[in-house]
């Protein structure tokens, strides 16, 4: 960790103020100094696109929404992998394509893959985010734990800013 440079926090506020696209987004985060790790999900409307930037104070390594999906569950798989390794069938990222890959074509805002099994930690869930790059939206439980087992509040992104979308 360095202790003079931008907190995740800062930095994702300055991705969400700032980019007007993924890309953009990716390239704030890969210039930025950057305090420690974690994943991050960069999502966009216009065009449709989103990646996870896993990164730690020093390193960067973007995995990009492929066959029209992307999911994160704070593991590190492209980061501190070996190239080429896959994220695991066995965890819950794995488990989320599954369930994406089970569900194609039909799935809809009403599906909670989030809290499905094999998905949630209920043990440490205080948030929970599903993201529609498409038609800038999203919904989000936060306040009650564990989060994926309570209501879902939606948000739509405007240029003027993030209005409810309910």
């Amino acid at each position: 960790a360095q202790l003079e440079a931008i907190s995740t926090c800062f930095l994702l506020r300055k991705v969400a103020q700032y980019a007007s696209t993924v890309e953009e987004g990716i390239d704030l985060i890969r210039n930025a100094r950057r305090a420690c790790g974690t994943n991050l999900i960069v999502a966009g409307g216009n065009p449709p696109n989103a990646a996870v930037a896993e990164f730690d104070s020093g390193n960067l390594e973007v995995r990009w929404a492929k066959d029209g999906y992307v999911t994160a569950d704070n593991s590190f798989y492209k980061l501190y992998e070996a190239p080429g390794a896959a994220v695991s069938e066995w965890s819950r990222a794995g488990r989320l394509v599954q369930l994406i890959r089970e569900h194609y074509g039909r799935a809809d805002r009403t599906m909670n893959f989030a809290a499905a099994p094999g998905v949630a930690l209920t043990g440490i869930n205080l948030h929970s985010a599903v993201l529609f790059p498409k038609d800038l939206t999203f919904r989000v439980s936060m306040g009650q734990f564990p989060a994926v087992e309570h209501p879902y509040r939606g948000f739509r992104l405007t240029p003027q800013g993030i209005v409810s979308a309910e």
